[in-house]
Order: structure tokens, then sequence, then C-alpha cells
């Protein structure tokens, strides 16, 4: 019986140390331990034993952050067949193995089996009412499944419902509202819901929280400010307003060049943003006679537009430019709206150079577009 305590001692250690060790990020370690506690409790207690199925889920755990989705899937189905057969279907553990088996379907590409994993995590964490926070995560997480089938009714119902759980749980400045807040608003700037003044909303407070927990020079903070100034350029959404778009977005690039490689993707796309922005400042302006300089406009402009240019080209070669149809949908966009400016400039001198320069800008953009809608259509029937 001594030898027994001890051995079970052993195990509850080492499975405590591969807890720790996966925190730690000691992914190796981590496994190690686990797989030895688990040796244990298979020799020494029954083979259905929660210990048993407990250390299962923290395997599973480690092979997920690990990235090593289909171990994580093969344990993670082991833990939530023993916890199933010993407390039944509407256990809270079985809902936990569940909800970690809908994340691993869902890295997958399987959404059908995480779906159902979610819907029946959410079904056993509403009876149970017991974890509050949990159920949140579960409709979190739901959401996100949702937003990517683009059901976004029923995503954003699960979104507001997780958001109104984790505030009144956690409070208004808990950094785990912060992804729920930008989901809501990333589905009411879609074109199904077009509800900006909510977006708006979001937003904001996703500032306002990440701010209060990671300060202002993050990327969280930049990705943001980006989004909010996007949606101050939508002409047709009611907040139409270039001068805020282009305080968001350079305030996002001012972070985004402290923090990273000042040739990285995220620099790029925000100076495509600016550079469109102050294009289309440059046309409001002219077409309703605002005192705004139009060669400062212009320099602004086709800067921003010949920075984004060069950083793509350094970073995507023409080789690869249908794998990252993103940044060659930037790239045309910044090419059209440099040839834009160029024809603007031309009409006030009496050589041809800029017309020459936006010929070549219209003609390197539309072989992208004609590029990027080859890549998207659809194959040849047969027949």
């Amino acid at each position: 019986k001594s030898v027994l305590g001890e051995d079970l001692y052993v195990s509850q250690t080492l499975n405590n140390m591969g807890i720790l060790h996966a925190t730690l990020c000691e992914y190796s370690d981590a496994i190690e331990c686990l797989e030895e506690a688990l040796r244990i409790r298979r020799v020494l207690l029954h083979p259905e034993h929660e210990d048993v199925a407990s250390t299962l889920h923290n395997m599973g755990n480690v092979h997920a952050r690990q990235g090593d989705y289909r171990k994580a899937l093969y344990v993670y189905k082991d833990a939530y067949k023993i916890r199933k057969s010993r407390f039944g279907r509407e256990h809270w553990s079985v809902a936990n193995t569940l909800h970690n088996l809908g994340n691993v379907h869902a890295r997958l590409g399987d959404n059908a089996h995480a779906m159902s994993c979610y819907e029946k995590a959410l079904e056993i964490r509403e009876k149970s009412g017991s974890n509050m926070v949990d159920l949140a995560s579960t409709l979190h997480k739901l959401a996100v499944l949702e937003m990517n089938l683009e059901d976004y009714e029923n995503a954003l119902a699960h979104y507001e419902r997780a958001l109104e759980i984790k505030i009144s749980q956690l409070g208004t400045d808990h950094f785990n509202l912060v992804s729920i807040l930008n989901g809501i608003a990333q589905i009411c700037t879609s074109v199904q819901k077009k509800n900006f003044k909510r977006a708006i909303e979001c937003y904001e407070e996703a500032l306002r929280v990440l701010k209060v927990n990671i300060g202002e020079r993050h990327k969280g903070v930049a990705d943001v400010l980006n989004n909010l100034g996007y949606i101050y350029t939508e002409k047709q959404c009611g907040f139409y307003d270039l001068n805020k778009a282009i305080e968001y977005h350079e305030n996002a690039l001012q972070i985004l060049r402290n923090l990273s490689d000042q040739n990285h993707v995220d620099v790029a796309k925000t100076l495509c943003r600016l550079g469109v922005s102050y294009a289309e400042l440059l046309q409001d302006s002219i077409s309703t006679s605002n005192p705004i300089h139009e060669q400062s406009m212009m320099e602004k402009a086709i800067q921003h537009l010949e920075q984004c240019l060069s950083i793509y080209k350094h970073l995507v070669l023409p080789q690869h430019q249908s794998e990252h149809s993103d940044h060659t949908k930037d790239m045309a966009k910044a090419l059209y709206y440099e040839g834009i400016l160029h024809m603007r400039s031309s009409s006030h001198t009496d050589t041809k150079e800029h017309d020459t320069q936006a010929l070549d800008c219209f003609e390197e953009s539309l072989s992208l577009y004609r590029q990027i809608m080859d890549n998207e259509s659809p194959g040849d029937a047969d027949g």
C-alpha cells in the first residue's frame, strides 16, 4: 500500500511538472513528464480512471500548443471516451475535452466536427451553469467558426452574448474582451451587416482595453487603429472622414515602424492605406475647393504608395505573386492610384512625362488585377 501511494504521488508530481513545463513552453519536457505519469497511472489505476483522462487531456493541450493537431486529436479522443464513460455525457470535464476537440478540428479545417464539438460543449455548460467564463469561451469559439463560415447572424449573437458574460465575470478592462470586440466589429463591417456605428464602438473599446493592458506601442493597437481608419474611408458608411482615416493610419504606421522591420508586410499595408487615403482626399479637396495644399497632398500620396510598392516588390517575387493575393491586390491598388496622381500632375505641366508614368502604372496595375482574376476564377468544367 505504501509503494502504491508513493507511485501515485510520483505520477501526480510528474503530471504537475508536465503542466508547468508546458506553461514555460518547454514542450518536449512536458510530454516526457506526462507520458511517464500516464504510464504509471495506467498500471496502477483503472484504465478509465479520471486521472488517466486528466493526463491524456493535458497531453492533448501540449500537442495542440506545439501545432501537432493530429496527435492532440488522438489523445483528446481517448480522454473524451474515458470521461464520457465514467461521468456521463453532461459532466463539466466532458465539456472541457469537447471544447478542446472543437479547437483541434477547427485547426485541421474540419468545420463540421468542430461545430458539433462546440455545440455539445455549449449545451453541457449551459445546463451546468457553474463556470460562466468557460461558457463564454465556447460561445466565442463558436462565433469565430460561424463567422468563418459566413453565418454572420449566429456569429454576432454568440459574440455579443460572450461579451456580456465576460464583462459580468471579468470586468470591463480584461484583455480577453479584445478578440471578442474585434470579432463583433469585423462582422458589423461586413456586407451583410453594415452596422458601422457598432463597429466603431467595438474598435474604440478594444483600443481602450489594449492600452490599459499592454500600452500604446503594440501591434494589436496598430491593427485596431488601421481597422478604424478603414471604416472612415468607406463613403457609404455614414462616417466618411478621410482626415480621421489618415490620422488613424499614421498613428498605426508610427507604431509598426517602431516595432518591426521597415520592410514588414504590415508596414506596406498601412502605407498603401495611407497613400490611397491621401489620394482620395486630394480628389475630394479639388472637387469641393477645400483649402488644402494640392502639391503637399500629391507628394504625400505618391511617397506612401511608392514606399508600399517598394516593400511588396522586395517581399513578393513575381513568380510568387499568385501565392500572396492580398499583397498583389494592394500592389495593384497602389499602382492604380499612383497612375491617377500622375494623370492629375500632367494637367499642370506641358511635358508628357507624367502621362508616360501614369500609363506605366495603369499597365502594371491591370496586369496584376488580371492575374488576381485568373487565380480566383473557377476551373473549366468538363465536356
